[in-house]
């Protein structure tokens, strides 16, 4: 049986990119289960799930509102986005045929994600793929106003955060200071190449190497060259950005002039619908403690 498991996750990535130890005793884990046609495997805003489903044989279609948005068929993966938030289920999943599932633990998923990059990212990617199927079937489907209203929203739309300048020069402790004093939780670095750094910039480059903030330019730990939007790009475009580069906010632009910052947490005040949700976790997927707690923001979640 484990060697049958074994088998079968070779030759379906992003399991056969696991060396084979880890192959191994995943297969050990793994429950299987049984899913008559019809039946619902699991619903919309039920309990947080326990397991990564993997269809070992059958079809699964993925519902929001009883819209179906995917249509899964063998080798493919749901459940993960509970997994990785903690939340409920953003969709309900129901058995388009007789399905056989192999059932990966929660826990054993994520040890996997935090171990091996090229395992997290075919799921953060995945996510993304998913979030624009979710977005065609619903588009012109839903009559929630505000739905469609977010979908039509523009960077020029929001207000934006305003931010500091530094030059290529200054010292992180100087930096570090200005931040403070204007609330601020990044600057633009001015110079031949302009780049940005953050807060966490500083914590992961400076204080957690135990650097001399004030022997450390803005130069060496600036992140460049600059993400940047304009004030027309679409806010859905934006966040897809986000999550393609991994960051937490944009640089906005119009001619040679930057207007400001969009950050994540803007774009969540705004529209606190899952949409939002989604590309959380594609973009913090590298860090699941703080998925899950960007995930607790969102107060009403409609997938």
């Amino acid at each position: 049986m484990i060697t049958d498991i074994e088998d079968f996750l070779k030759n379906h990535y992003p399991f056969s990119s696991l060396p084979p130890s880890s192959l191994e005793n995943l297969s050990r884990a793994i429950k299987i289960k049984y899913h008559p046609k019809g039946s619902v495997i699991f619903k919309q805003n039920s309990d947080s799930l326990s397991y990564l489903y993997v269809i070992r044989k059958g079809n699964v279609a993925l519902k929001i509102d009883n819209k179906d948005v995917d249509f899964l068929s063998e080798g493919d993966s749901f459940g993960y986005i509970s997994l990785i938030t903690g939340a409920p289920p953003t969709l309900t999943a129901v058995a388009e045929t007789d399905v056989i599932l192999y059932l990966i633990p929660k826990d054993i998923f994520n040890q996997l994600i935090d171990k091996y990059p090229e395992f997290k990212n075919f799921f953060t990617s995945s996510v993304a793929k998913r979030l624009s199927h979710s977005v065609k079937a619903l588009k012109f489907s839903r009559e929630d106003s505000s739905f469609e209203k977010f979908l039509t929203l523009q960077v020029k739309d929001l207000k934006l955060r305003k931010v500091p300048f530094v030059k290529e020069e200054e010292t992180i402790l100087n930096i570090s200071r200005k931040m403070a004093q204007e609330n601020a939780s990044c600057v633009i670095v001015e110079g031949k190449d302009n780049g940005i750094i953050t807060e966490r910039d500083i914590l992961k480059k400076v204080v957690a190497q135990e650097k001399n903030p004030s022997q450390v330019s803005a130069k060496e730990i600036m992140t460049s060259p600059l993400i940047v939007v304009s004030p027309e790009e679409f806010i859905f475009d934006v966040i897809l950005l986000m999550a393609k580069h991994n960051i937490r906010r944009v640089v906005v632009k119009e001619g040679n002039k930057i207007l400001g910052v969009l950050e994540d947490r803007d774009i969540i005040a705004l529209e606190s619908q899952s949409l939002i949700v989604l590309v959380k976790e594609v973009e913090k997927a590298k860090d699941i403690n703080e998925l899950a707690y960007l995930y607790s923001l969102v107060d009403d979640t409609v997938m």
